[in-house]
């Protein structure tokens, strides 16, 4: 066995082309080394080698410059895996993923190039139809064409790639250059941006020529999806690059003789006829869209068209344009809104949260993270987005005001920014109006806030930037269709736009779809969920290249931050060094006997572990903890709802009750009896805290202490049997007969 077969695909170096073609009958008698471990990465990954080796062979010609050769070896080197509880899985890419072994050599790397390329702007599948045409144009035998199927599991493999670099940035820069580029909820097709297959594999071929100086410089023009090829233009192959408008406006070049450059892209302008040719004379290329062929993957635009990622730095105005830039210049408004927004998300009672219909999800979710309200939001708000910072000195006055005050006062600020705003929701009179604004500048601000609560929990890898039809999704989860005048969703939310309740119920949508996070914060990210499983089982997905996991999964714990924690990488989720798509609840293990003390029954903290079970689509999960007589399993996900949803005591340091104000704790297990309650105080280790919250949650009331003090967690049980207006009358003691649970307090 060849040495070279022991590290890397093997190569068919013999040279096979006959005018332009493949001697595909020479080929078949070749013979190549493969080493296990190759096979091994291969079969992991689900990729069949051939195909692999044609991969290698349709892109020969697509040689990288020596610019574009370090930007993906810089990539490759930044790729990581971050392990779990254990090391049992590991998410990102792994060092025997299959794209390491593919990108030993120039051949590979070019095809895994070309296939992050092309996944990090569009669907996974749309990708793998376009191998699929280029491979056609070698005319390969029908019997020797690798399927649709085997190129998506190859396309796969390298989607996520290219997702911390500087291409999806560059890439949505020259995407968003077309004229015609509309808002997603007004887009004359959601495919918009697609061009025909066959169309964008002929086109990929120009490159090649124009590098090799085969063919005088080939101009490409149609869909916005120019935009794409002059990026990889740009990027990966080191070519001169001009941008032009239908009406030969220059948009974008990076040469001096825009006229004389190798790759020259043409955007139609938005009333320009279209043809149904596809013009391929001498250096003309003609991009077809490719509308109502791709199908529908998700209700709110994630990924429907041709779209890279955004710069945190630029992120709103890439997104909303001149509308957000026009809202901005009213910062003295939108910065006094968002103050008093963080301000009531801090500060308001438990009763108006129960006017709001809030659940009990987000009253868990606010205080577990400091940036989620507060100063926080607003420190968290301006570090993520600094287009922000002209309004933060009135984001600070806002801030200031008293709860009673900030409630008016934002839903005032809000009142001005939609009597100035003109779009179709700010200014109706009839349905056949013209409105001047796309998107509402309320709803922009709305979407700012809301965006900034449900980011507190997420950590992003270094250089992972939100795509546009992410956050154009977001904004239009309440949002209206322009064209037909209809409530996408929640309708009812919309009839009083500017009031707080709207945003406040916006955010909990959010953090409670399905019950989970996770799924709105994958789609912010561009991995919509394709799942049959329901999304509260959920506690990990990976999807077009990003993969998006609770930090649960890498430690059980109840403390502050850590519960409900997003990770967002690129790659995928491994478990020996297979590539799964999600991680659910292993729901059909049963616990044993839950103990009726707990004291005495702890768990040995050395004794934890991860079971995974292996399905065909997914992994099936759950935390198993090994007590001295008993075992305690916890489905992470489950666990997470748990403790998001638990009462807690909270404590703000004034003002605090005086029930037993000579009460201290100072024991592990203490009992306390108050008004024919028993209130027990448990100060216990990590997992054993766990596990209690676990057992108990929804049998026995469970609350967390929070940092609160003991009087706070005295009163908060007493609301819990007599209401929150307890102390007004006489408490009436519950008779002996009455089954009355026990109250447990655990520290965190």
């Amino acid at each position: 066995m060849s040495s070279e077969g022991s590290s890397h695909l093997p190569v068919a170096r013999k040279d096979f082309s006959q005018q332009g073609t493949v001697d595909w009958v020479n080929l078949c008698d070749h013979t190549l080394d493969f080493s296990i471990g190759v096979l091994s990465r291969c079969s992991n990954a689900g990729i069949d080698p051939y195909t692999a080796i044609i991969g290698q062979m349709v892109v020969k010609k697509l040689k990288l410059s020596p610019n574009g050769h370090r930007n993906v070896q810089r990539a490759l080197d930044q790729l990581r895996a971050f392990g779990s509880f254990g090391d049992v899985l590991w998410f990102g890419f792994g060092i025997k993923s299959f794209v390491r072994a593919w990108a030993a050599n120039d051949e590979g790397m070019s095809g895994l190039s070309l296939a992050a390329a092309l996944s990090e702007c569009f669907q996974e599948e749309y990708t793998a139809e376009v191998f699929h045409e280029m491979a056609s144009l070698y005319n390969t035998p029908a019997t020797l064409t690798p399927s649709v199927n085997q190129w998506l599991q190859v396309v796969r493999a390298c989607s996520g790639i290219f997702a911390t670099t500087t291409f999806p940035v560059i890439a949505e820069q020259m995407i968003s250059l077309h004229p015609a580029r509309l808002p997603w909820f007004s887009c004359r097709s959601v495919e918009d941006g697609f061009p025909l297959p066959r169309d964008l594999a002929i086109v990929l071929d120009g490159p090649s020529k124009a590098a090799n100086e085969e063919l005088a410089p080939i101009t490409a023009a149609g869909s916005d999806a120019g935009g794409w090829i002059a990026a990889i233009a740009e990027w990966l192959y080191g070519l001169s690059v001009s941008i032009h408008d239908g009406g030969q406006k220059l948009l974008h070049a990076n040469c001096d003789e825009p006229v004389r450059a190798q790759v020259q892209i043409i955007f139609e302008a938005p009333n320009q006829e279209r043809t149904n040719a596809l013009e391929c004379i001498s250096k003309t290329y003609y991009l077809r869209d490719f509308r109502d062929l791709i199908p529908r993957v998700a209700g709110d635009g994630s990924h429907y068209f041709a779209n890279g990622r955004l710069s945190w730095e630029t992120c709103w105005y890439s997104t909303f344009g001149q509308d957000f830039q026009d809202m901005m210049a009213l910062h003295v408004d939108v910065g006094t809104a968002f103050g008093c927004a963080a301000k009531l998300l801090e500060t308001t009672l438990p009763g108006q949260w129960d006017s709001w219909n809030v659940s009990r999800r987000m009253k868990g979710f606010l205080p577990d993270f400091d940036s989620a309200s507060g100063q926080g939001l607003l420190d968290n708000a301006i570090r993520l987005f600094p287009e922000l910072q002209v309004a933060k000195y009135h984001m600070d006055l806002g801030f200031r005001m008293a709860s009673l005050d900030a409630l008016g006062l934002y839903e005032e600020k809000s009142s001005t920014l939609r009597r100035l705003c003109q779009c179709f929701r700010c200014t109706y009179v009839g349905p056949m109006q013209q409105t001047k604004n796309a998107y509402c500048h309320v709803r922009i601000l709305e979407t700012i806030i809301a965006l900034c609560v449900v980011l507190a929990s997420v950590t992003p890898a270094d250089g992972l930037c939100l795509t546009r039809s992410g956050l154009q999704g977001f904004y239009a989860k309440v949002g209206f269709n322009k064209d037909t005048r209809e409530e996408i969703t929640l309708p009812d939310l919309d009839k009083d736009p500017g009031c707080f309740s709207t945003i406040v119920q916006k955010i909990d949508e959010h953090l409670v779809s399905g019950n989970n996070n996770l799924v709105s914060v994958a789609k912010l990210f561009g991995a919509p969920l394709v799942s049959r499983a329901s999304s509260d089982q959920l506690s990990a997905l990976s999807n077009e290249g990003i993969c998006v996991y609770y930090d649960t999964l890498r430690e059980l714990s109840i403390r502050k931050e850590k519960v409900g924690r997003i990770h967002v990488v690129p790659g995928k989720i491994e478990y020996n060094n297979k590539p799964f798509r999600q991680i659910e609840d292993q729901q059909w293990l049963n616990n044993d006997e839950k103990p009726s003390d707990w004291k005495g029954n702890m768990i040995d903290s050395t004794n934890a572990s991860l079971m995974v079970t292996e399905r065909a689509y997914s992994l099936y999960l759950n935390y198993e903890l090994k007590g001295f007589d008993h075992l305690v399993n916890i489905p992470p996900a489950m666990f997470i709802s748990d403790v998001l949803t638990m009462p807690r005591a909270i404590c703000k340091n004034e003002g605090c009750p005086k029930l037993l104000p000579s009460l201290r704790i100072s024991k592990e297990y203490q009992l306390v009896h108050l008004h024919g309650i028993n209130i027990i105080f448990l100060q216990l280790d990590n997992l054993n805290s766990c596990a209690l919250v676990h057992l108990v949650w929804g049998v026995e009331m469970s609350f967390l202490k929070n940092l609160a003090c003991v009087q706070c967690c005295l009163h908060k049980a007493l609301a819990h049997f007599f209401g929150e207006s307890y102390g007004e009358g006489e408490l009436v003691t519950p008779k002996p007969e009455d089954p009355i649970y026990p109250l447990y307090f655990v520290s965190r």
